[in-house]
């Protein structure tokens, strides 16, 4: 079961810290950032997992567009593909990164890989996301 390191409630977008609880090396993150994403069409849902300093790198956009925390926005800038997400951090406070297909993968399949780590949601919050 993971560890989370804040008291924040795991729904679509927030951003949690939780413990890396199965470290595999000595210079393995000793902590998480995990974030609940959705695709652009709001049917699959899954987690992502980040290190803060891969966190504190993204992008950020500061766009006057409402949209839903957690999903994933397709964004085309120039040849490059990004995605938007809206972002909630520890303090509530909101903001809007971009990730490429590369970096999202990655985070994804480290997700995958550490399910320990990913801290799940209730079935009511699951429901009403």
């Amino acid at each position: 079961m993971a560890k989370k390191l804040t008291n924040v409630k795991t729904k679509m977008g927030q951003l949690i810290r939780v413990e890396n609880l199965k470290r595999k090396w000595n210079l393995a993150a000793r902590e998480y950032l995990v974030i609940h994403v959705e695709n652009e069409a709001g049917k699959s849902e899954y987690p992502i997992m980040l290190t803060r300093a891969e966190y504190l790198k993204l992008a950020v956009v500061y766009l006057n567009v409402p949209i839903k925390a957690g999903r994933l926005y397709p964004l085309q800038l120039g040849k490059a593909y990004r995605y938007m997400l809206k972002v909630i951090d520890e303090d509530n406070a909101e903001c809007t990164v971009l990730l490429s297909d590369k970096m999202l993968s990655a985070f994804r399949k480290r997700a995958s890989n550490n399910p320990e780590d990913v801290p799940k949601k209730s079935t009511l919050t699951n429901l009403l996301d």
